[in-house]
């Protein structure tokens, strides 16, 4: 092979210098580029996947603090409701909830589970009511399933899969 290169004339010796030289630059500055590209191309990617994961993050927290928004007011509102002398009656803070979930579409439902006698000492009176169950308590929950409309909360007593009011 080294005979070979000897017997080549100038012309040829110059090609083959050229040409490898040329093959080298190119395979150099091809790897270069893609590198540059790849890495390029990764950056980008992991900034899109940040700025999205941001922006899903913003519009849960919104969601949620929207839901927790509509849960404060109604404390709220409840709370002041009963530090009156007079508490308002049921079927006006029964509409002020359905106000609530009417005004908020993305609301499913908005409920309230008060201790016996607690809201105004009239369950006695209201036992079996709309709203209510057989105990009279002030336990009404409006939601959308079949139109927005009120029934007594149920499950909320200890149970293996129930008591989201009295377990917590």
């Amino acid at each position: 092979r080294v005979d070979m290169f000897k017997r080549m004339g100038l012309k040829g010796k110059l090609l083959l210098s050229i040409c490898t030289i040329l093959f080298l630059s190119l395979t150099v500055s091809i790897s270069v580029i893609s590198i540059k590209t790849y890495n390029s191309s990764k950056r980008t990617a992991m900034e899109k996947t940040v700025a999205m994961a941001g922006q899903y993050a913003s519009d849960i927290a919104n969601e949620i603090d929207e839901a927790l928004d509509g849960a404060r007011t109604l404390a709220n509102v409840f709370a002041g409701a009963k530090d009156l002398d007079t508490v308002p009656d049921r079927n006006t803070l029964s509409r002020m909830m359905k106000e609530i979930l009417v005004k908020n579409p993305g609301f499913d439902g908005v409920w309230t589970v008060w201790e016996p006698n607690a809201l105004d000492g009239k369950d006695r009176e209201f036992a079996g009511t709309d709203g209510n169950d057989d105990t009279g308590r002030f336990i009404h929950y409006w939601n959308r399933t079949g139109g927005v409309h009120l029934e007594p909360c149920v499950e909320y007593e200890d149970g293996a899969t129930t008591g989201y009011y009295t377990k917590p």
